[in-house]
């Protein structure tokens, strides 16, 4: 329900913590959500089939972050390599998915349910660790729990970028994993914006590394928010503006303005998009230097 709020001024403004620097605007879009898995049995009759559907779901993730890996060839994005690739590295652990398996063999459960039971044990083993990395591994396991379980969902469809109402979009999510940020990726997102506080996490490291504007720790009340609410992302001030006034977007403007001058902009054409004569070339949205999106392809 938006708010009809003051004559002049913002309808909402809500503060956030910055995890990449960067101004722009678009429009609200919601990560979708997977149904959590079904704790009913299956019979030993489909045990095979559930195997089969485990396996065709590895491989659908397995292809789309070798995807991810071999466009991450910037060098400012050794990082984005670094951290697909150590998603690939679990993917292609035989012992997690011979015990996945073995669990729906035994117990006679369905594929999400048994891949549920193993990712999450392993993930609590690591993460009531001290180590700051076993836990920050912890984060990665439940990310491609999720990740695979939505290909058990959705199949090849899993991973095709969103059609949101109107673009450019604001990629609106309760957490900052990897698959998320690539998602945001993917679909072209001018800014992200997550509930989380993970601000160190590896998909934190990821939008810095993408050059995507991004604010943390946000406080998101259900009334102020829908899909396709306005929104102007400032992660150089640390709040975002639904519904931005008309001063609001120009003073936003005027700071990209001067940061553009003092030559601390590094944006770079978009992902996927071509030149007129054919040529691909390659986007990182905004980088150290905030802009504020026109949701524009380059041409």
């Amino acid at each position: 329900m938006d708010k009809t709020g003051p004559p002049t001024g913002d309808r909402t403004t809500v503060p956030g913590r910055i995890i990449a620097p960067g101004i722009a605007f678009g429009y609200a879009h919601f990560d979708e959500t997977i149904p959590v898995a079904s704790s009913a049995g299956i019979h030993s009759g489909d045990v095979d089939s559930e195997i089969d559907r485990l396996n065709n779901a590895v491989s659908i993730v397995h292809r789309h972050l070798e995807t991810h890996v071999h466009e991450a060839h910037a060098p400012a994005e050794e990082d984005v390599q670094q951290i697909i690739s150590s998603h690939l590295l679990i993917l292609e652990d035989k012992g997690f998915v011979s015990s996945i398996t073995s669990h729906i063999e035994d117990d006679l459960v369905s594929a999400e349910q048994a891949m549920e039971d193993v990712f999450s044990a392993a993930a609590d083993r690591l993460g009531a660790t001290r180590d700051p990395y076993l836990r920050a591994r912890a984060e990665d396991l439940r990310d491609i729990c999720q990740t695979i379980r939505k290909a058990l969902v959705l199949g090849e469809k899993a991973f095709q970028p969103p059609d949101p109402d109107r673009s450019p979009l604001v990629l609106i999510a309760p957490q900052i994993h990897p698959s998320v940020v690539l998602r945001a990726r993917r679909s072209g997102a001018v800014a992200f914006v997550t509930t989380s506080n993970a601000l160190f996490s590896h998909g934190a490291i990821l939008l810095r590394a993408m050059g995507i504007p991004a604010l943390g720790d946000v406080a998101l009340a259900g009334g102020d928010i829908g899909e396709g609410t306005p929104i102007l992302v400032d992660a150089v001030r640390g709040a975002i503006h639904l519904r931005p006034a008309p001063e609001t977007t120009k003073a936003a403007s005027s700071l990209s303005a001067r940061l553009k001058q003092l030559g601390v902009d590094n944006s770079l054409p978009p992902l996927d998009a071509q030149t007129a004569d054919g040529q691909v070339i390659r986007l990182r949205a905004i980088s150290d230097a905030p802009a504020v999106g026109t949701g524009s392809s380059t041409k």
